[in-house]
């Protein structure tokens, strides 16, 4: 499954767990020295019915797979760790990153233990089949690790 694949199946189960509407959306995460707003846009945005960012839910999906080690240290543990830094910058009552991969979401959720308190890292596993999508240990995660990270 591709990746945007995987980031709108995640958006429709979050719509579900959470009642809400989720969009992707462009939000501003600073400003620049010209006074130019800096945005970037989250694959996880609730909405109010106007299609106004109710600032409720802010999150990123990420579909990477852990791979090598060399691979994990020197490009995606620095991905994951600059989707939190543009997460912090958003004032909502929850963020999230959302990991798809297993193995990938137990050791990032391992090396940023205790260094990263105010954004819920949870795994959710999307797998097609023939008639609805299976979640993966979604409930346990959250409520697993609610003291530290989540």
């Amino acid at each position: 499954m591709k990746p945007l694949e995987q980031e709108e199946k995640v958006r429709k189960i979050l719509e579900r767990k959470f009642k809400t509407r989720l969009i992707k959306r462009k939000l501003s995460i600073g400003v620049r020295s010209d006074n130019s707003p800096i945005f970037h846009e989250f694959d996880i945005v609730s909405v109010n019915k106007d299609f106004e960012f109710d600032r409720k839910l802010v999150g990123e999906v990420k579909s990477d797979k852990f791979g090598s080690e060399n691979g994990y240290r020197t490009t995606r543990f620095c991905r994951m760790v600059t989707a939190c830094m543009y997460l912090q910058k958003i004032k909502a009552k929850r963020r999230l990153l959302v990991l798809t991969d297993k193995e990938f979401f137990n050791r990032f959720r391992k090396d940023v233990d205790g260094v990263i308190k105010d954004i819920d890292i949870v795994h959710i596993s999307v797998i097609s089949g023939k008639s609805n999508l299976k979640i993966a240990n979604v409930q346990k995660s959250i409520k697993k690790y609610r003291g530290g990270i989540l």
